[in-house]
């Protein structure tokens, strides 16, 4: 039987979402501050300059700051390039100096699914992550990106008993 089947015929309370979900219902999940524009482009602008410096890249930050600033104004936020988002990750592994395993961020997978919008689509991106990590039983360091909340548009929110404890009494 596949993951997919697996999963399918288990019932599990599985639920992949776009929908926004009301905050009292996080169950104790830290909501971020609001951000401002200048506080989202400040970390913007450091990112970028260390994702160009990292690459050789140094001559095109300035063009990247550019777009990204503009995109800033426009929308309050600004997209990531897949490139930049997989370095990120890769970055924030290497850099987090409580976990053991960090010494191979570099192997990191970085699965870029921001572009899917359907719960059949997000479910079925779950179950291909579940296959491609798990390899056989060849442990491959994974992440799949979906999209974040932006501005009138509710990021992905994925609620299992795994990763959602609702509080009880």
């Amino acid at each position: 039987m596949s993951i997919f089947q697996t999963l399918f015929h288990a019932h599990l309370p599985i639920h992949a979402t776009r929908r926004p979900i009301p905050a009292p219902t996080t169950g104790g999940y830290r909501q971020s501050p609001p951000r401002t524009a200048q506080d989202i482009l400040r970390e913007a602008e450091a990112y970028l300059r260390l994702f160009h410096q990292e690459r050789g890249l140094s001559p095109l930050c300035h063009e990247r700051l550019a777009h990204v600033q503009a995109e800033i104004e426009r929308t309050g936020t600004y997209w990531q390039t897949s490139d930049e988002l997989a370095d990120g990750a890769k970055i924030a592994w290497r850099n987090n100096t409580r976990c053991i395993g960090r010494l191979h961020w570099h192997s990191l997978h970085v699965r870029d699914r921001r572009h899917l919008e359907s719960e059949e689509e997000i479910f079925a991106a779950l179950v291909d992550h579940l296959r491609f990590a798990t390899n056989g039983g060849k442990i491959r360091s994974t992440m799949t990106i979906f999209a974040p909340t932006t501005p009138g548009q509710p990021g992905v929110r994925i609620w299992n008993p795994n990763t959602h404890q609702p509080k009880k009494g």
